[in-house]
């Protein structure tokens, strides 16, 4: 058979075969979506999920689910403490400005003092 059509057999194949295969699949990505819209959104990273994997292999069912609750409590634990890190160095950042404020306020209040007592002498 000449290299031109067996060329054009591949493609006639592959024009045939193509879409047939596709639609299983994107049907099985449309179920699978259906089925992730109704389970809740982790904030686990692929880190932890792949660290959870290597923690668990090999355990009881029963020793998988007390290791990954321990683990997601810690973790929340840990983001739990860094937002109250973070919001407690915000409100620092807040009264340091609102100090520096009263401070410059009251140094102009000084000055006009100042002013107000030399005019009037």
């Amino acid at each position: 058979m000449d290299i031109k059509k067996r060329a054009w057999c591949v493609v006639a194949l592959l024009a045939v075969l193509l879409p047939w295969g596709a639609r299983p699949a994107a049907a099985a990505i449309n179920e699978d979506t259906h089925v992730r819209i109704d389970q809740p959104a982790s904030n686990d990273s692929i880190g932890d999920r792949v660290g959870d994997w290597f923690a668990t292999l090999g355990k009881s069912q029963d020793d998988k689910q007390r290791i990954l609750t321990q683990r997601r409590l810690e973790r929340s634990a840990h983001r739990v403490g860094e937002s109250l890190k973070s919001a407690a160095n915000n409100a620092a950042d807040a009264v340091n400005r609102g100090v520096r404020k009263l401070g410059d306020e009251s140094e102009r209040v000084g000055e006009r003092i100042g002013r107000d007592a030399d005019k009037a002498y």
